[in-house]
């Protein structure tokens, strides 16, 4: 039995009942205002849903999900830190805090999926 998504792996693909393809991965989650006024949650707390419609990170910090549409999402990026990778999202969505990075020990099959999606993904050297 693979248990690589408990340290931040992929789950197994899915199908929504339309039959919209979603990819979640495992990790941790800063989310809030800006790096320093932000709440964290360590790996494997946080979720990330990917969706050829949008964004769902889902952690424990609140009881719901934050939803970012394709349309808000400006760039993602990939983020070296002390401990690991973050995949840094920039958006303009309104109801959603302005500074979300989800961390993970295999950013390289995220922004695989993302690029595979058609999000705007930057073309960085990070990893």
């Amino acid at each position: 039995m693979n248990m690589r998504w408990l340290i931040g792996g992929e789950l197994p693909p899915t199908q929504t009942p339309s039959g919209m393809r979603v990819y979640r991965f495992t990790g941790g989650i800063r989310i809030g205002d800006s790096y320093w006024l932000a709440a964290n949650a360590s790996v494997p707390l946080a979720y990330l849903s990917i969706t050829s419609g949008d964004l769902c990170f889902q952690y424990p910090l609140t009881y719901r999900d934050v939803i970012l549409p394709r349309g808000a999402i400006e760039r993602i990026s990939c983020k070296r830190h002390l401990m690991g990778f973050g995949i840094r999202v920039i958006h303009h969505a309104a109801e959603v805090m302005p500074f979300i990075i989800f961390w993970t020990f295999y950013p390289e099959e995220i922004m695989a999926v993302l690029r595979q999606m058609a999000y705007p993904v930057a073309d960085n050297k990070t990893i």
